[in-house]
């Protein structure tokens, strides 16, 4: 045995047939396949007569062979056989009897496996796991923390007994490095402490652990720079005025200056039914021609399009439809089919005279169709279905309040006003069994169309008319959610007298808006209020801003909860006394 070889010094060769030292080779022959020399001086190799370790004088340290060997860690390596992966000793011998459909290497005492069922999940040096959670993916402990993906595809950190270490989840997720872990949700990436709390509000595009409280970050701008643990730059590496980061924004500019066509080819895509077809059957181009009598080449421009954005695929002449796809087709539930049709017409109309809305400071859609957007929508039942059906998929933002409402027990009966779709209304009576009445008040001509499309619930109730007139209802409790972004003040100060009027003494009012911060952070609210400006004069609203609106309808603010990004946020009134 070479015991005074330094494995640092040991290389693969180019072919990665063998190994060598100081530029020679180690031993007397070739492999197959070479790996890396672990610790106590063992590698795994490949030959033809199968996988196996040897020693530093290329010798093997074991008679058995296996499908396929790894290398060495804490004194265990992965090796497969027919049965699956599994794991061994020095001698060649099975540390445990239990097979995976895929395993990792041994670190900090623990290895991640993927089970026959695809679960990820981790084991202990004897093959047990080492907790009962199953996961979508894990990844190795480090500093005795590890990153796991859910159900759901978020991440969080656990321990080595399976323990949330904070209990957050984020879209995507790093090991710990010196007490600090790159995170990222909606908005980029940023770094969080071991609480999961984020160290600054910051995002950035692209960024890398901490190194002696410094980190490497790449900015949406396409500038590169060095960040401190407070999320400021410190250095600059590629400034303003580099070659590189004009270009990356010339690009960015130049592609939102097209950005219509993309609105208005989704738009089309939609209205046509194209991808409906394709789900129904219409799977050829044949069929598609015969079913949508479109010419030729204005069908190969759909399908075409439709490919290179991972909508379709193509096998053997016929389409099918991808998770992508499926989100513009009739029947999927979250589907944006009518979100596309809606952004298509009228807004994307309007949103031509958005100049002429910030030279007057007011709306213009009245102007174009001679009444306001939602008079308008009373007079098209079938614009108004396309609008409420688009808001129901937008709603689904609502989910993550519902459990911090905390409704009271005392509430009997719970109002939605401007309730629309009512799938807010459903999704509380679902969580608060308590309540004995939900009423869904909204304009006659959109109870007409959302009451019909609802099974018959004995809790719910829908009663029409109009929240800036008289609402002759008397509840425990108001939610009302997305209405007041869509007016101004004076506007929202009318409907707040009203709601007053209908609350019973002392109740409560649930109001689910977007809170925009009173710090600039992205695009928080700021490109919709363009479009909330020239269709209905409404705008996102600052919490200074709501407190206004509330002190001057006699409601105060019981608690807030306030979601990150901009998402839509909770707060809790309480109509005060007289």
């Amino acid at each position: 045995m070479k015991n005074h070889i330094d494995m640092n010094k040991i290389e693969l060769s180019f072919d990665e047939t063998h190994h060598t030292y100081n530029g020679k080779p180690l031993y007397n022959r070739k492999f197959r396949k070479v790996m890396n020399f672990h610790p106590p001086g063992i590698a795994a190799v490949e030959d033809e007569t199968g996988a196996y370790h040897i020693d530093l004088n290329g010798n093997p340290i074991y008679p058995q062979k296996y499908l396929k060997t790894y290398g060495f860690y804490e004194g265990i390596a992965t090796v497969v056989d027919k049965k699956g992966y599994f794991h061994i000793n020095l001698k060649g011998e099975p540390v445990h009897n239990n097979r995976f459909d895929w395993a990792g290497n041994f670190q900090e005492g623990r290895c991640v496996v993927r089970n026959f069922d695809g679960s990820y999940y981790h084991i202990k040096r004897d093959g047990t796991p080492a907790y009962k959670a199953r996961y979508k993916y894990v990844g190795d402990f480090k500093y005795g923390i590890a990153v796991v993906y859910n159900d759901d595809g978020l991440a969080t950190h656990i321990d080595k007994y399976g323990n949330l270490i904070h209990g957050r989840y984020f879209l995507e997720l790093g090991v710990y490095h010196k007490g600090y872990a790159v995170a990222k949700d909606h908005s980029g990436y940023f770094h969080i402490d071991k609480k999961g709390k984020q160290l600054y509000s910051e995002r950035f595009a692209w960024i890398e652990n901490f190194y002696n409280d410094c980190a490497f970050a790449k900015l949406f701008d396409g500038r590169l720079a060095i960040i401190d643990t407070k999320g400021k730059i410190v250095r600059e590496i590629a400034s303003w005025d580099s070659v590189m980061v004009i270009e990356h924004n010339r690009r960015e500019l130049m592609n939102k200056l097209v950005g219509y066509w993309q609105t208005q080819i989704i738009y089309s895509i939609a209205k046509i039914g194209i991808l409906d077809y394709i789900e129904s059957g219409a799977d050829t181009k044949e069929k598609l021609l015969k079913i949508t009598s479109l010419p030729e080449s204005s069908l190969d421009l759909i399908l075409d399009y439709l490919l290179i954005n991972k909508m379709v695929v193509n096998k053997d002449n016929r389409y099918t439809i991808t998770a992508i796809g499926k989100l513009l087709t009739e029947n999927l539930r979250n589907s944006l089919k009518y979100a596309a049709i809606m952004w298509g017409e009228e807004h994307y109309v309007t949103m031509g005279y958005l100049i002429n809305s910030l030279k007057e400071g007011i709306p213009q859609f009245s102007k174009l169709y001679g009444k306001n957007f939602f008079e308008y929508l009373e007079d098209f039942p079938s614009k108004n279905l396309i609008y409420q059906k688009a808001m129901e998929v937008y709603s689904m933002d609502y989910d993550a309040l519902i459990n911090h409402f905390d409704i009271p027990k005392d509430v009997e009966t719970l109002m939605d006003v401007g309730g629309g779709h009512g799938r807010l209304s459903i999704k509380l009576l679902s969580k608060y069994p308590h309540l004995e009445k939900v009423i869904i008040f909204d304009l006659p001509e959109v109870i007409s169309v959302v009451k019909d499309r609802f099974e018959k619930h004995e809790k719910l109730e829908f009663i029409s008319g109009n929240f800036f007139q008289n609402i002759p209802i008397k509840a425990d409790a108001v939610v009302m959610a997305r209405v007041l972004h869509d007016w101004d003040d004076q506007r929202c100060i009318r409907i707040l007298n009203n709601i007053k009027n209908s609350l019973s003494d002392n109740g409560l009012l649930y109001i689910v808006e977007s809170i925009v911060p009173e710090k600039l952070n992205g695009d928080c609210g700021i490109s919709l209020n363009f479009n909330l400006l020239v269709m209905v004069g409404g705008k996102e609203r600052k919490l200074v801003e709501f407190a206004e609106l509330f002190d001057a309808t006699g409601f105060k603010i019981e608690r807030i909860f306030e979601r990150p990004n901009c998402s839509p946020s909770l707060i809790v009134l309480r109509k005060e006394k007289k």
